[in-house]
């Protein structure tokens, strides 16, 4: 059967239940409100972190940190001190939960799948393999989506935080894909990804209770009125945040039903429509040549944002950033150069402070004084995934380095096909060997 990994953690989970064991949960799929589902079966998969055995054990000691530090949030109604430990240890939770969910790994398996179909295209060792029986997915996906990590905290950690304390009669819901990125300075763009951790404007939502949610935002893009403490007393501030976790999820909602359930499964089925089934959009130039001489085209692959206009009254566009035509804010970034010699010696103090430092074979063993394995200091070049420039801005390839590799896909599929093309149109599930994945820019 093998092991049961949750990618939304149970401890979090019960700060939105009424019993320690049980929440509330609405399923898009069947239109379906539970009141008592029990908290150990949600938001789990089987054998989702197999390919690296301690992987579990590493995001244990992790959320037993962050559950500390949030224990403090909810008691002492603040956020932990920019800089300080407790800061690291929760925007270091967020980018993991935001990279471990099947949904941030369905992303890389779309990127794998459209990719792999362009090496087939116009190469005659392929002309006998239909393309639609054919489909490209990666062994471990989410294992790409983690690896980000190193490349995405410096990103994180520049935004500014601030905590929403709801003081309506309507609570804050959560869902099995929590953190939320929205970018509403990039509204109305469609053409080109604005969900990058590096975009002008970018905006992450994580509610950490029925009572609280924590956004990350540009300081250069919005004013959040208070010390980084803002109490929202309007429940359409707080059904807006809610929209943002129905129509992110990927199959649940979840509540602690202290109000009335009719009015949130009444908002659920509302948003139902308008939840899109999928959000990967890739868009290829015309061909081109390249400083090396070889003819190709750039493929731009983006996620979409979230349909919805978010108005929360508490967040508003600065005056000289309203000013930017709407064209031109997608191609605004955040500067991080300076940034990175302060990340640097924080996140070597802490580790250092862990007594976990060690380096082998030039990758860091811990990150931030976790032991996840999975990372490194360094930052890694834009790769055939979600990281690098596919993380920060949408990412853009060079397609003619995709047929470079295309040799391998093929020894694959002669021994998919060995005996033969299949006579049905089942699907053939083809694995992206590792030496298919490294497509640098």
């Amino acid at each position: 059967m093998g092991r049961e990994n949750h990618f939304v953690p149970q401890f979090y989970l019960r700060n939105f239940s009424s019993a320690s064991s049980c929440t509330s949960l609405f399923n898009f799929a069947g239109q379906r409100f539970i009141s008592k589902a029990s908290i150990k079966h949600q938001c789990s998969r089987r054998n989702l972190y197999e390919y690296r055995s301690d992987l579990e054990n590493d995001f244990a000691e992790l959320e037993s940190d962050v559950s500390s530090v949030l224990r403090k949030v909810e008691k002492d109604g603040n956020l932990p001190d920019a800089g300080s430990d407790d800061w690291i240890t929760l925007l270091t939770f967020i980018v993991f939960q935001q990279l471990r969910t099947p949904g941030a790994a369905q992303l890389s398996d779309n990127l794998a799948e459209y990719m792999g179909q362009l090496v087939m295209e116009g190469d005659s060792r392929f002309t006998e393999y239909e393309s639609d029986i054919v489909k490209f997915k990666r062994e471990h996906s989410v294992a790409l989506t983690l690896s980000s990590a190193a490349e995405i905290l410096p990103l994180a950690l520049q935004l500014k935080a601030h905590l929403f304390v709801n003081i309506t009669h309507r609570e804050f819901i959560t869902s099995d894909d929590p953190v939320v990125l929205h970018n509403q300075y990039c509204e109305g763009i469609d053409y080109k990804g604005s969900r990058g951790w590096d975009c002008a404007g970018i905006q992450a939502f994580w509610p950490i209770s029925p009572s609280k949610l924590v956004v990350l935002y540009d300081r250069d893009t919005y004013i959040i009125p208070g010390s980084g403490v803002s109490k929202l007393s309007r429940e359409a501030d707080v059904a807006q945040l809610n929209s943002l976790q129905i129509l992110n999820a990927k199959q649940n909602v979840y509540f602690a039903g202290r109000e009335r359930a009719d009015r949130l499964i009444a908002q659920c089925r509302e948003l139902s429509g308008q939840r899109p089934s999928s959000r990967s959009t890739f868009v290829e130039s015309e061909s081109m040549q390249s400083l090396s001489r070889n003819s190709g085209s750039l493929l731009h692959f983006f996620e979409e944002l979230l349909p919805i206009n978010l108005k929360v009254s508490k967040i508003r566009v600065n005056k000289q950033s309203a000013r930017v035509p709407l064209d031109q804010r997608v191609n605004m970034g955040t500067s991080i150069k300076a940034f990175w010699c302060l990340l640097r010696s924080l996140l070597i103090r802490k580790a250092s402070s862990h007594g976990r430092f060690d380096r082998c074979d030039g990758r860091s063993r811990p990150f931030c004084g976790f032991r996840a394995r999975f990372c490194s200091f360094s930052r890694p070049s834009a790769v055939f995934g979600r990281t690098g420039a596919a993380t920060l801005r949408g990412g853009a390839f060079d397609l003619h380095q995709m047929h470079e590799a295309s040799h391998v896909v093929h020894d694959v599929l002669q021994e998919e096909f060995r005996a033969g093309p299949p006579q049905s149109h089942a699907a053939v599930l083809v694995n992206v060997h590792e030496e298919c994945q490294e497509f640098r820019v």
